[in-house]
């Protein structure tokens, strides 16, 4: 078992039925910048070529096989093994027949992520595929992105060269092995006799990718073709999953810290940092400790600087990152550092810091610096209970915003304009779909459960977090219609029909 983090003192590896190895002792070179230049996916997908050809080298493995921790093993394996007798490396396609109707993923979606799934994998360790490993591993080591708008996605899109480069690779189309979201449209599973079928085989194994045990009734995040309403014949399975999760503690510790998730002055590290030190130290010849904050000269002070002398602002160069990513960010202020620097910097310290998940402790100065400055933008909403529009953006007070009588009745007597700020988009570019209203983004900063549940709130997670408040936020929160039909109508139709049940679903529960 390879662990992609450093030990932690609450668990006991040696206690665990399986020999720990961390990544740290698999000798990537210059492993210190490695870690710190790519997010928890990229880091623990360019790990793998390293992986195998450690266990080659020290353990003498000849024939091994990969599964990524989201794969639940139900059947036998052995022809597995039997194919790398004659061919170098197994590889499972994401789909074997056309995906046509028009949901995620589709053909397109798959393309751009790698035609192989690269959570299974199959490799004979010889002559011919160190070469082969070695390759992968330079790739790996400079170039395992999340960029799939650049044609890159970690570590699968380049195993798309793997039947070019090694002769005779086995591509494997049993429906048995590597069954998950991307497939389920050509396979069904049943379990006849104690054992789990699927297309007229055995399942082997099953790729839960996407799926989260505490959101139990969603099958993966990463699609939107099927809810276990159209796929009954999924729940057991999923059921089964989740029992064995929580049966080994998985919510005792999911929360663990990750050791390369923050500086070591205790500052989370964002992957827009991550991101930068790729483009400008990506051999760690400058910062082969990057994460250390003491020394001079650091990683963490040269991200704190503004990007230029004599700025009005002490805006930090880390925010130039943020603008250099967002395509509606360089539209929304086109001169972040000349005329249009003060909105700009307004922007970063509030809307920019959650959007792009950066810790408070990149903008403190900036932020004093413009709590100095006199308010250039005229009045602000007229604050009522509970909510109160501030140099941040809109706050709201813990606990008197639950006076929902008085919350209703202070609501229903704004006039168009202030209406019109709290439902305003909350990100830079107006127009974006689905809306997520100023008023949805302050309850968001308020609440550490949606911050985790939602990470990306006007972005990855803007359609499920635009779905959480039309249906429990509005029952949470009792808000008046006026504030949640705008976002509701904002929905795809599909999402509106998927709201529509939930409410269908807590109206019978009610009348019960």
């Amino acid at each position: 078992m390879l662990i992609v983090d450093e030990p932690h003192p609450r668990v006991d590896y040696a206690a665990q039925p399986f020999e720990t190895l961390f990544a740290a002792d698999l000798g990537v070179p210059g492993f210190e910048n490695f870690a710190l230049r790519y997010s928890i996916l990229e880091l623990n997908t360019a790990v793998k070529p390293y992986l195998l050809a450690h266990l080659g080298e020290q353990h003498g493995c000849r024939r091994l096989c990969y599964f990524d921790p989201d794969i639940l093993v139900v059947g036998e394996l052995s022809a597995l093994y039997h194919h790398l007798d004659q061919a170098p490396a197994v590889l499972t396609p994401h789909i074997l027949e056309p995906l046509e109707d028009g949901f995620k993923p589709g053909e397109r979606d798959l393309l751009l992520s790698g035609v192989y799934n690269l959570g299974f994998l199959g490799l004979r360790l010889d002559a011919q595929t160190r070469s082969f490993l070695g390759w992968w591993q330079r790739k790996l080591h400079g170039h395992c992105l999340h960029r799939v708008a650049d044609g890159l996605f970690v570590d699968q899109r380049w195993m798309d060269f793997a039947p070019a480069f090694l002769p005779d690779v086995k591509i494997l189309r049993d429906p048995g092995y590597n069954v998950a979201y991307w497939n389920l449209a050509h396979r069904r599973l049943r379990r006849q006799d104690g054992e789990w079928q699927v297309g007229g085989a055995s399942l082997r194994f099953f790729h839960f990718s996407g799926y989260d045990c505490r959101r139990p009734d969603e099958i993966s995040k990463h699609q939107d073709r099927y809810t276990f309403a159209d796929r009954p014949d999924l729940k057991a399975l999923f059921d089964e999953y989740r029992r064995r999760l929580e049966a080994e503690g998985f919510l005792d510790w999911v929360d663990l810290p990750y050791a390369y998730g923050r500086f070591d002055n205790g500052v989370p590290i964002p992957d827009a940092a991550r991101r930068l030190l790729q483009s400008v130290d990506p051999d760690g010849r400058r910062w082969p400790r990057p994460a250390q904050c003491a020394e001079r000269d650091s990683f963490f002070s040269w991200l704190l600087a503004p990007p230029r002398a004599g700025l009005e602002l002490p805006l930090p160069r880390l925010a130039l990152q943020v603008w250099d990513e967002r395509d509606d960010v360089q539209r929304a202020f086109p001169e972040p550092t000349g005329a249009g620097l003060v909105r700009f910097a307004k922007w970063f310290v509030t809307d920019g810091l959650i959007q792009a998940g950066i810790d408070s402790a990149f903008v403190r100065l900036l932020t004093d610096s413009l709590a100095a400055r006199r308010d250039p933008d005229g009045a602000r909403l007229r604050s009522g209970p509970g909510v109160e529009e501030t140099e941040e953006g809109l706050r709201l007070t813990p606990g008197v915003f639950w006076e929902r009588a008085e919350f209703q009745a202070w609501v229903c007597g704004l006039d168009a304009e202030a209406l019109a700020r709290l439902l305003g988009e909350a990100s830079a570019e107006a127009g974006t779909r689905p809306l997520i209203p100023r008023l949805a983004l302050a309850i968001h900063r308020q609440r550490a459960d949606l911050q985790r549940d939602f990470p990306q709130p006007l972005g990855a997670s803007r359609r499920s977090f635009a779905v959480w408040y039309v249906t429990s936020g509005w029952e949470e929160y009792g808000l008046p219609l006026r504030l949640v039909r705008p976002v509701l109508v904002s929905l795809s139709l599909r999402a509106r029909m998927g709201v529509l049940l939930w409410w269908l679903r807590r109206w019978r529960a009610a009348r019960d």
